[in-house]
């Protein structure tokens, strides 16, 4: 592709960094989604169809998380297909959720997701107020958060 401003135009901007006043592009890795073959997901948390390299414009869930429409008539969520892509498929379908780790919905980035059981997510978020409704951000304390890896390390996270 041909170079705008030094950098690749297939290559999305978020995904330049700054390093000493150099601009450095960070590549794009792409992994097939294993419920939905067709599918691709990428390390910057897009989600593209696997045989035309069409990138799938997300539509905002009215929480705040990101879908795309798989296919004519399936909807799915963003996170749970990066994850599914870069972390394999939740060891059980109806107890795990795909977790944002930084509270952000729209950092869909595979260092930033996880798989976590819906009762200790539904705990993490518990003090996190819904930015939709404009409600204050409570995370939770550090010592929740102790207490969180705890039980994580515990259960083999």
């Amino acid at each position: 592709m041909g170079d705008v401003r030094g950098r690749r135009q297939d290559v999305p901007r978020r995904a330049c960094r700054r390093r000493e006043g150099v601009s450095v592009v960070t590549p794009e890795e792409w992994r097939t989604v294993p419920t939905a073959p067709g599918y691709e997901a990428s390390s910057l948390g897009r989600v593209r169809n696997a045989r035309t390299l069409h990138v799938l414009k997300p539509l905002r869930h009215d929480k705040g998380y990101l879908k795309v429409k798989l296919g004519r008539a399936r909807y799915d969520y963003v996170h749970r297909i990066v994850c599914e892509a870069f972390h394999g498929e939740p060891p059980s379908q109806h107890v795990h959720d795909a977790d944002h780790k930084d509270f952000d919905r729209e950092n869909n980035r595979p260092a930033n997701l996880r798989w976590l059981p819906k009762h200790l997510n539904a705990w993490r978020w518990d003090g996190y107020r819904d930015p939709v409704e404009d409600e204050p951000f409570e995370p939770i304390t550090e010592a929740e958060g102790k207490q969180l890896d705890a039980a994580m390390a515990k259960a083999g996270w």
